[in-house]
């Protein structure tokens, strides 16, 4: 069966006229969705859900030429953030009684894109899992940084997500982040 979500809300933004499938077989349910107008163009999204274990819930999303610019803008705010990019890839994502599990991702930019820190506030998460240093300086690296390529890898670990971006620039040099966010539920 087909569905179609005209409006959803989220965190003051509109996302408009998601499409998709919504198919079950036997005690399980699975949802692909097929067209949205937020991330750009999406290749596949696709989720399960096990009825008998509803407390398990895995989505596999891969990503053709995805732009990042508004999913950046949602989680820091148009005045804080700024990027460019279209990235591909692919994501794994499971929860488990409503908690991560499972995040394990590979993504790759080669058009090239642009980073620009403006405000950082809203990047002050940030600080609970980063010394006052590494702060800083990731901070200060990504403003009006431009880069050619770009790599962005996640990864699960009993508690631990990893993030590790690697950017290379011919103009500003290579960046390597890596992030370790402890203890995420």
């Amino acid at each position: 069966h087909s569905f179609k979500i005209l409006k959803l809300k989220l965190k003051g933004k509109e996302i408009w006229d998601i499409q998709g499938l919504l198919k079950a077989e036997g005690h399980e349910v699975f949802i692909r969705a097929l067209k949205q107008n937020f991330l750009g163009e999406l290749s596949a999204v696709e989720a399960a859900i096990d009825l008998n274990d509803y407390h398990n819930i895995c989505a596999t999303f891969a990503i053709k030429s995805t732009s990042v610019g508004q999913l950046a803008e949602l989680f820091s705010g148009k005045d804080s953030l700024s990027m460019q990019a279209e990235l591909g890839g692919r994501m794994d994502f499971c929860l488990k009684d409503f908690k991560i599990r499972k995040a394990e991702g590979k993504f790759l930019d080669n058009t090239g894109g642009f980073i620009n820190i403006k405000k950082e506030a809203n990047l002050a998460f940030l600080k609970r899992y980063l010394d006052k240093k590494s702060y800083e300086t990731l901070v200060e690296s990504l403003k009006n940084y431009k880069y050619n390529n770009a790599d962005i890898t996640i990864t699960t670990d009993e508690g631990l997500i990893g993030l590790e971006m690697n950017f290379e620039s011919e103009e500003a040099g290579q960046r390597n982040i890596i992030i370790n966010f402890h203890n995420v539920e």
